[in-house]
């Protein structure tokens, strides 16, 4: 067994800083975006402790503004849980995962968000709605 920090789900969004930092890599990156302005994303299916936290981490980061996107119960379900405080966040509330990837797509159609993070969904289910003709992401060249 692995006792490397970053492997261990409980892991710290601080501890994973300071283990990536150890390379530079982490820390290179966070003052390259320091003068960036965060940027809207729709967090699809933020369902587990995990990605929740995050989305709500990067958040406190300044790095992007969450739209959390699923069951808006379970992710506050899931929030109480593990002590994570949504206030002051836009919560869209879908019925399922896939109604989540499918949101999440709309989201970034209409400008109301400018990226997509994925959460507790597969990722073939995320991605399916990115590529779909019509109604996802693709561009007159793809």
């Amino acid at each position: 067994m692995n006792d490397h920090p970053a492997e261990s789900p409980a892991a710290t969004f601080q501890q994973v800083i300071e283990i990536v930092d150890t390379y530079d890599g982490y820390g290179n990156l966070m003052r390259r975006t320091q003068s960036l302005e965060p940027i809207a994303t729709a967090v699809v299916y933020p369902t587990d402790a995990v990605s929740l936290s995050g989305a709500i981490d990067a958040a406190q980061e300044n790095l992007i503004i969450p739209i959390l996107v699923g069951p808006a119960e379970l992710i506050r379900s899931v929030a109480a849980h593990n002590n994570i405080d949504l206030s002051g966040y836009r919560i869209v509330d879908v019925e399922d995962a896939h109604a989540a990837a499918a949101r999440g797509v709309e989201l970034v159609r209409q400008g109301e968000a400018g990226a997509l993070m994925k959460g507790h969904i597969h990722t073939d289910e995320l991605l399916a709605e990115v590529v779909r003709s019509g109604t996802g992401l693709r561009t007159e060249r793809a």
